[in-house]
């Protein structure tokens, strides 16, 4: 029984890491922003198991840090890729979208206040 739930779980892990890598390997931003996931599935899974016993041990109040532990290791191992940096290419889509905004604003005449 318990082996199956460890089979389980790294089943689960490789899934998530394989299908999370392949997605970043694969995506880009206007062909110039690229990313990458470098996550490895036997570290995901000891995250995953430890993280059980540890919810488990202390009767559920370790949740909130199992799932910083989780977020933790998944951005750690996802990078941003840019030629020019990524503070320039926020600001040259800002400008291109700010007038895309209020032409696309005034089209269907939607006012937001603030």
């Amino acid at each position: 029984m318990a082996g199956s739930i460890v089979v389980m779980i790294f089943m689960k892990a490789y899934l998530f890491t394989t299908y999370r890598n392949y997605i970043y390997a694969n995506t880009k931003l206007d062909e110039v922003v690229n990313f990458e996931s470098r996550l490895k599935t036997l570290p995901y899974a000891w995250i995953i198991i430890s993280n059980f016993f540890i919810i488990l041990f202390t009767l559920g109040l370790a949740i909130p840090w199992a799932k910083v532990r989780v977020a933790r290791i998944v951005l750690e191992n996802t990078y941003v890729n840019t030629n020019n940096g990524l503070n320039q290419y926020i600001s040259q889509v800002q400008d291109n979208s700010s007038a895309l905004g209020e032409e696309i604003g005034d089209a269907f005449d939607v006012e937001i206040g603030l």
